[in-house]
């Protein structure tokens, strides 16, 4: 039961955690345009 529970946690966590590292490199490229 925990078991389960914890592996459903860990992917939703690794889920958004790549949702939010491709947000974060797409906006730092959107930085670097819009300084040069």
């Amino acid at each position: 039961m925990w078991v389960h529970f914890y592996a459903l946690a860990m992917e939703k966590v690794q889920q958004e955690w790549s949702t939010y590292s491709i947000g974060n490199r797409n906006f730092q490229e959107l930085d670097k345009r819009f300084r040069n």
